[in-house]
């Protein structure tokens, strides 16, 4: 998909659809009795599914937008922000769920990750070359 569309594209158009299997995925936690057995494991297949489509996604548009000299630093400095961005996530998800209840949390994740795909969508130029038509 990245040589047809570029990463722009992808990052636009799968990062989305990667994190919906994720945060259906994120419902299932605790101790699992034998009748959640089933339902965690397929959270664990959506999750894992979820992240097949977006890490590579993003890595590919990381490698395309930054100049050979500073490619492994700006790839740290993404993993850097990814990372941190789950610990505050958890951390902001816990207090706005514990202030407002879970359906607030899961709410202020949903427009957080909106948000960001807008910036992305608005923010990143596309570095694939247009397909002329054929003479």
């Amino acid at each position: 998909m990245k040589t047809q569309y570029g990463p722009r594209h992808q990052a636009t158009t799968c990062w989305p659809a990667g994190r919906a299997p994720r945060r259906c995925s994120s419902s299932s936690g605790g101790t699992l009795t034998a009748q959640a057995r089933w339902p965690a494991a397929n959270s664990a297949v959506l999750l894992g599914a979820g992240t097949a489509m977006v890490y590579p996604t993003f890595m590919a548009a990381i490698v395309d937008v930054a100049h050979p000299a500073w490619r492994a630093r700006s790839v740290g400095v993404y993993r850097l922000w990814r990372d941190a961005g789950f610990a505050v996530d958890a951390v902001l998800a816990g207090v706005v769920a514990d202030a407002y209840g879970i359906r607030a949390a899961v709410w202020t994740v949903t427009a957080l990750t909106a948000a960001s795909g807008l910036v992305v969508a608005l923010r990143m130029y596309e570095t694939h070359p247009r397909a002329t038509a054929a003479r």
